[in-house]
């Protein structure tokens, strides 16, 4: 009920933005094409990727924004809906590759669409943009590899850890870009992290999946995965783009914490970064163990943009919701 409830606030808030109109398909048609090649889309992502992605909705509702400034093309936004707000439908699975198709940057299209939207540790800062209800920011952690990643770990006592991964996993086998293996990764993350709900980063697998098996074809993904024997252990997967390299997704079977296994493999990933040109590799925000990895590298930003009523609508669920829980405690 409250999904029905959210969604009919939203498209009735919806307006139109001074100098912006916007279009909301239902799958990746004809129109979208159109502003896809209008705005280049070629040196952005496959778009047979894109319709792929967009036509699966599996676990969300789906939907491609079509944003149009002074009569032009000016953004392709394809959106997932996770109960109560919108969110990009490639958050968490394509950077450093852009999540959307645009002109402007991430938080002024957001702002375009009028409607309800959640931002998770985007790199933009949303400040001064229209329907700005909360923001809040992260550190984010990357590493510049101008110089071999082991200098840096060197001054935080990673590379001990590293070392001693490497000893205490020497037995083990390392399968390079496997599409197994990527497929094993993603499923443990999805078990270690899901809690059933939509908006879960980790209810985004399928689509997770999709994109990284379409980057093992294209070089734009790696993936390393250690074996004890024929039984998965570990693995990481990593997106490149440009000269910029995501650490996407890393798992472990817990049965072999005593091995520091995840200590290896994002040796592993950041290492072959560098000796393949990268400029960067980055390890994402909010957790503070990441800074044994690499410096903090500015700040993320979370944030939520919603029409005025909307905003009304999800400040009294909150309010209810968090009663409720009180009195059931």
């Amino acid at each position: 009920m409250p999904d029905l409830l959210f969604r009919a606030l939203e498209r009735a808030s919806r307006g139109r933005r001074a100098g912006f109109d916007v279009e909301w398909r239902e799958t990746w048609d004809s129109r979208a094409s159109g502003f896809y090649h209008a705005l280049g889309g070629e040196d952005w992502l496959p778009e047979s990727l894109l319709a792929h992605l967009c036509a699966d909705q599996s676990d969300h509702l789906k939907r491609v924004a079509l944003v149009t400034r002074e009569g032009s093309p000016w953004a392709v936004a394809p959106m997932r809906w996770n109960t109560r707000f919108w969110r990009p439908l490639l958050y968490g699975i394509c950077p450093p590759f852009p999540e959307i198709l645009s002109c402007g940057g991430l938080p002024e299209t957001m702002a375009a669409l009028n409607a309800g939207v959640s931002i998770n540790l985007g790199r933009e800062d949303p400040a001064g943009v229209s329907n700005l209800r909360w923001a809040s920011s992260a550190p984010n952690y990357e590493l510049p590899l101008h110089a071999p990643p082991e200098r840096y770990w060197r001054t935080t006592e990673r590379w001990k850890s590293v070392v001693q991964a490497r000893r205490r996993s020497a037995a083990f086998v390392m399968v390079r870009d496997d599409a197994p293996s990527v497929e094993w990764i993603i499923r443990t993350w999805r078990r270690r992290w899901s809690t059933g709900r939509p908006a879960d980063t980790a209810a985004q697998w399928r689509d997770r999946l999709t994109f990284n098996r379409w980057g093992l074809k294209t070089g734009a993904v790696k993936s390393w995965a250690l074996f004890d024997g024929e039984r998965p252990a570990a693995g990481i997967i990593t997106v490149a783009h440009g000269r910029r390299v995501n650490a996407q997704t890393i798992v472990r079977d817990r049965d072999y914490d005593w091995y520091g296994l995840g200590n290896r493999l994002l040796a592993e990933a950041a290492m072959d970064a560098f000796e393949s040109g990268m400029e960067r590799i980055a390890f994402g925000g909010r957790f503070p163990y990441k800074r044994w990895w690499a410096p903090q590298a500015g700040v993320s930003h979370s944030y939520i943009l919603a029409p005025f009523p909307l905003h009304v609508a999800n400040w009294a669920f909150d309010r209810i919701d968090g009663l409720g829980r009180q009195l059931r405690s």
